[in-house]
Parts: structure tokens; C-alpha cells; sequence
């Protein structure tokens, strides 16, 4: 695996988690718009405003949707255009995320931030064309990917209810991450507790597989992928998959060559 081939198919996983983003923005359009309106976001940055161009463009029920499908088409062109499109196509990806950012405010999650993440990385990889600072790259968007699992293991371990083994089984329990089928899985004897742990210790313990090399990055890559395909199936959070494993490609060609 070359650089020019990981940085392709971080974009092309990414953009993949974008166009699914984009389809929900669009179902759930109207809803989001009288969740989040316009009018009441902007006094977050001016409570005194005056009506513009720029409020009739954020308060529309399209704005957020169709922001949403620029950036998938900009992910995408980054995935399979040329240089220098590459480079226009990654900095739309970029600025139209902050854009959502901007306009939406609340109810972003990690997948967002990782995203925003793997499209900085690349934009830097494709408007470098020196080797090293291309593999720095690379090796923000892999060091970002994991400081989230260890950041969110250790938090995990500091928590007395995740430590207790009821922390999968109280989520998995709730309305907006549950499902009858999760709740009765989560409810057998021990099966929350086995879930907790494995959790914790994956995310706070992943580093520790880079210390056998190249097949320990693809061990991480694996559980990696069991582990966010399991949360998607169960909890919902389908947008992680696509975010977390298109750091994967950049883990894999940076580990096949330093380590």
C-alpha cells in the first residue's frame, strides 16, 4: 500500500459516511429545522442581528440538507478527481463541514469531529508534494483516531457504572440508543458486563497493539470495524463507522512502513 492509495480510500470511505448524512439531513428536514431554527441559533454569535442575505440562506429548511449533499459531492470528487481538483475538492469538503458547524451548532458527535479531522489531514496531503509532510498527514488524521479511543476508554474506566458492567446495558436501555432487540441482548446474564469491558479495554488499550507492528495495526483495524459495525447495528450510530474507519487506510500504510 502506497500513500496515494490510503489517502483514496480514507476519502472514499469518508465520503461514503458523508452521502448517508446527507440522505438523513433530508429526512429529517423538517424536523431539525424546528429543533435547530435559524433565528434562535444566531443569537448564539449576535442576539441583535439584522435580518440578510446570509439569515434568509441559514434559515431555509433546505440550507442544512443541501450543505450536506455539497459536501458528499465534494468528498466524493476528492475520492476520484485529479490534482489539483483533489486539493478544491477536499477544501470544499473542509468548509462546508464548518459551514454545518456554523449553521447547526448542537447535536454534533464524534463522527463529525473525525470528519472534519480526515478532510484537514487530506487537504494538507494532496496540496503537499514533499513525502514527508504527506505522511504527516497521514499521521495526524491516525494520531487523532487514537486519541478518541483512548480518550474515551480512560473515560470510561474513571466511571463507576462502566466499571460496574451496566453501563451497555443502562445505554442500550435508553429510548434514543436502544432497541427491543438490544435491550433483550443486553439484559442476559453477563452480557453487559463482557460488553463494558471489552469496550474499555479496546479504546484505552489500543495503542498497545501497534507494538506488534504491522499485523497489530490490522488487528485494531478488525476489531476496529467489529466493534463500530456492533454500535451501529445496535445502537444506531451508523455515521461512526464511516468516519472511524476511514482513518484505517492511513493506519494501515503508515504502520506497513514505519513499524
Amino acid at each position: 500500500m502506497n500513500a496515494d492509495w490510503a489517502a483514496q480510500a480514507s476519502a472514499l470511505i469518508a465520503a461514503t459516511g458523508l452521502s448517508v448524512g446527507a440522505v438523513e439531513r433530508w429526512s429529517l428536514m423538517g424536523t431539525m429545522n424546528n429543533l435547530l431554527p435559524w433565528e434562535y441559533i444566531k443569537t448564539n454569535y449576535s442576539p441583535h442581528s439584522e435580518r440578510s442575505v446570509v439569515d434568509a440562506a441559514f434559515g431555509s429548511a433546505v440550507f442544512v440538507p443541501l450543505t450536506a449533499t455539497v459536501q458528499a459531492a465534494a468528498g466524493w470528487g476528492a475520492a476520484i478527481a485529479d490534482s489539483p481538483w483533489t486539493v478544491f475538492a477536499c477544501a470544499l469538503a473542509l468548509v462546508t463541514h464548518m459551514i454545518l458547524h456554523y449553521r447547526v451548532v448542537f447535536g454534533f458527535d464524534g463522527s463529525d469531529q473525525m470528519q472534519g479531522v480526515i478532510w484537514g489531514g487530506l487537504l494538507v496531503f494532496h496540496s503537499s508534494p514533499v513525502g514527508t509532510t504527506r505522511d504527516l498527514a497521514l499521521g495526524f488524521i491516525v494520531g487523532q483516531l487514537l486519541l478518541s479511543y483512548v480518550a474515551a476508554g480512560v473515560a470510561k474506566l474513571m466511571s463507576p457504572i462502566w466499571r460496574s458492567g451496566a453501563a451497555v446495558e443502562l445505554v442500550l436501555g435508553t429510548a434514543t440508543y436502544g432497541s427491543p432487540m438490544a435491550r433483550a441482548l443486553a439484559s442476559r446474564r453477563g452480557v453487559s458486563a463482557i460488553a463494558s469491558w471489552a469496550t474499555m479495554v479496546f479504546e484505552a488499550g489500543c495503542p498497545l497493539f501497534l507494538l506488534l507492528g504491522y499485523s497489530g495495526a490490522v488487528l485494531l483495524c478488525v476489531g476496529g470495524a467489529f466493534f463500530h459495525l456492533s454500535v451501529a447495528t445496535l445502537m444506531g450510530l451508523n455515521l461512526f463507522v464511516w468516519a472511524f474507519l476511514a482513518c484505517y487506510p492511513p493506519l494501515i500504510y503508515l504502520a506497513g512502513h514505519y513499524l
